[in-house]
């Protein structure tokens, strides 16, 4: 009977989660998001967007006859001037060794990052770095742009990029990725700069806590304004699947789940599938092991955590 439950138990798990990744997100935002904020674009920061214009995914995989590129006002748009994504960092062994090639602006800005991202660029092999190239890690003219640049002014030229690439035929590839992954950094900075801001007036407010549930017009300006910025990040990116992204989704996701209408073990599965995914992502636990230390998790929530993991590998 005990190993009946038990094995009840880890197919209940596997079920959850299997769901939760297979449900459709292309279009639909996260249930708690849906409920509890605007599904619209700041007027103010998009005034002009196209009200059918296709997704970047979508145009990305739809087939189409070829297309010349020509050198039209139009396509040297695209681009703006200070959005130059630049060269990847040089290959590394390892974090430290990382680090040691930047200078002292540059290991400041990246370790922030780092920290921002739950410690997802910590690696200790190449093989690694490979992956974090592949899933978000900034070159080092876009981790100069993050720091150094407003996130206000950062952000509407990432809409003046939809915007220009959703008028042609396909995104083109090298815009299209230097595109998610800056949108996908901003989300996460955003989103934290949004706690960071909410903890000065509640400052026993931990790391995947919901926030009240008040209405954006009663938010104070500033809470207000990085609210609008996260869910503008979340809305234009929604279709990227990179890790950097996964996990800005992830974190707000948790910002707003309600609490009494809330199944909380249903919730926790959800948390443990989010982050086992990002985890196969990555070929690296670092993000689930500094999530489960800020939530105090125990050896029960990592024995789940592994099943559903490799469940989805599955």
């Amino acid at each position: 009977m005990k190993q009946t439950m038990i094995a009840a138990t880890l197919m209940l798990i596997i079920g959850l989660a299997l769901g939760y990744f297979l449900a459709p997100k292309v279009s639909e935002p996260l249930e708690p998001l849906a409920a509890s904020m605007p599904a619209t674009i700041s007027a103010a920061v998009l005034p002009t967007m196209p009200v059918v214009a296709k997704s970047p995914a979508q145009l990305a995989t739809t087939p189409t006859a070829p297309v010349v590129e020509t050198s039209s006002a139009a396509d040297e748009k695209a681009l703006p001037a200070f959005f130059a994504p630049g060269e990847p960092f040089a290959p590394a062994n390892s974090y430290s060794e990382l680090l040691q090639q930047l200078s002292y602006d540059g290991q400041q800005q990246l370790q922030q990052l780092n920290s921002s991202l739950l410690g997802m660029f910590e690696f200790d092999h190449p093989r690694k770095y490979k992956y974090l190239l592949e899933q978000g890690m900034p070159t080092p003219e876009e981790l100069a742009l993050l720091y150094n640049t407003p996130m206000d002014q950062q952000l509407e030229q990432l809409v003046s990029i939809y915007q220009a690439q959703s008028q042609r035929e396909a995104w083109q590839p090298e815009v299209q990725q230097a595109y998610e992954r800056h949108a996908a950094l901003l989300a996460n900075l955003a989103i934290d700069e949004l706690i960071k801001q909410y903890r000065f007036d509640n400052p026993d407010y931990q790391q995947g806590d919901s926030m009240p549930d008040f209405g954006a017009e009663d938010w104070p300006p500033n809470l207000s304004t990085l609210h609008r910025m996260a869910m503008d990040l979340y809305i234009i990116n929604s279709n990227s699947r990179l890790a950097t992204n996964r996990l800005a989704m992830f974190k707000l996701e948790q910002l707003f789940t309600r609490g009494d209408k809330v199944d909380y073990e249903v919730l926790k599965i959800k948390e443990l599938a989010a982050l086992a995914q990002i985890s196969n992502l990555l070929y690296s636990d670092s993000v689930y092991d500094t999530y489960a230390a800020q939530r105090n998790w125990s050896d029960v929530e990592r024995s789940k955590f592994v099943v559903i993991g490799n469940a989805i590998l599955r």
